[in-house]
């Protein structure tokens, strides 16, 4: 009993602070006086108005009996089904504190670099996880709030993509390997409105289908494993 009681305290006690910690953070970030009501009530309706009608799932029930997993009726990496799928957000950039985009690339900003003791992807190739490669990096994308390389540009035979660094590996050469999608996928990753910018849609669409990839590259990643 007393081995219980000790252990309940120590486990209690910093889950509490943790919960006066994170109330703290939110009160010190969040200036109710801010924010534009209006805006928020018309971005509201319009998520809203989104997830009803635009986000079409592109899958079916494998049975008819009730709670049936679903099977993509299509390429599910690109319908956005299962581990692919994304949230419906607004088709503007995240901000900075000082309103402009927080998330953009190396040829737009001149206050980021890479650092001079680590690889530079930039001019090296990319290989998916056939081995094949699937392009060529051109540039880093560098979040301006938090100086870290959110993306990397890649040169496609389809055009620029964007590949989010937490699905690259970066070799002491430079060169990059993911393990998410094949070689030949690449290009089918969700393209940019803008050269410049990412907007949180699309961010959402991007990383959802390199998620989706992890399950749905390669027929062999599905089923059970034993």
């Amino acid at each position: 009993l007393c081995l219980a009681l000790v252990s309940s305290f120590r486990i209690g006690v910093p889950r509490r602070a943790a919960f006066r910690r994170s109330a703290i953070l939110m009160s010190q970030e969040i200036d109710v006086g801010e924010f534009d009501c209006d805006l928020i009530k018309t971005d509201f309706q319009s998520t809203k108005a989104m997830n009803l009608f635009e986000y079409e799932l592109k899958a079916k029930p494998v049975s008819p009996a009730p709670g049936s997993p679903l099977e993509p009726t299509g390429d599910p990496m690109v319908d956005g089904v299962g581990p692919a799928a994304y949230a419906i957000r607004p088709e503007h950039p995240d901000m900075s504190e000082d309103g402009r985009p927080r998330i953009v690339p190396l040829r737009v900003d001149d206050d980021h670099k890479v650092n001079s003791r680590d690889p530079d992807p930039r001019g090296q190739a990319v290989y998916g996880c056939d081995g094949e490669q699937g392009g060529t990096v051109v540039d880093m994308w560098v979040d301006r709030a938090e100086p870290h390389f959110r993306y990397a540009e890649i040169e496609t035979e389809a055009g620029p993509v964007l590949l989010p660094m937490n699905f690259a590996r970066v070799q002491k050469d430079g060169s990059v390997k993911v393990k998410a999608i094949r070689g030949d996928q690449f290009k089918q990753v969700p393209k940019l409105a803008s050269a410049d910018q990412v907007t949180l849609q699309e961010e959402d669409k991007i990383v959802g289908f390199y998620g989706g990839g992890t399950l749905y590259a390669k027929p062999n990643r599905l089923g059970p494993i034993l």
